[in-house]
């Protein structure tokens, strides 16, 4: 008997400030922002400038913003990566990372996450990655058109 799956779902977000003009111009992207939402509404994220922000409930604002991707994975493998969402609230901001989308170098891992960066890594955590390559060049853009989601309609 297969255990039952879970759905995560990833929000791709169209921001309109400068800072996601930015990013969509500088990524050749329609997106500028990614974020977890799991089955009971919560959101997990790293956001600029404070970082991996706590859990917080889904809005009318982040539907009519947003597109909505999915996976199916193992109950077991959704607990885990909703654990690792958690665990991670309160990391920093990788500010310096918007400099790596221009020269794309990057020195060493740390533990600060962009927004993209921090949903690849967590779903190379639980053994499945949306894009080959490292989480540090994912960006949301690239994830938007990862082979491993569907969009929702």
């Amino acid at each position: 008997m297969c255990p039952p799956t879970r759905k995560v779902r990833i929000l791709l977000y169209r921001g309109r400030g400068l800072v996601a003009w930015l990013i969509r111009w500088q990524t050749r992207s329609e997106y500028s922002h990614a974020a977890f939402l799991f089955e009971d509404g919560i959101i997990y994220e790293s956001v600029y400038p404070d970082g991996c922000v706590p859990p917080r409930q889904v809005t009318p604002t982040d539907v009519f913003t947003s597109d909505c991707y999915f996976f199916e994975t193992s109950g077991d493998k959704y607990v885990k990566l909703r654990k690792w969402c958690a665990d991670h609230v309160g990391c920093k901001y990788d500010k310096l990372a918007i400099f790596r989308f221009i020269d794309r170098h990057h020195d060493h891992p740390n533990d600060k996450f962009f927004c993209s960066e921090f949903v690849e890594e967590a779903c190379e955590d639980i053994e499945h990655p949306l894009q080959r390559c490292p989480p540090w060049k994912a960006n949301p853009g690239l994830l938007g058109m990862s082979l491993m989601i569907t969009k929702e309609t």
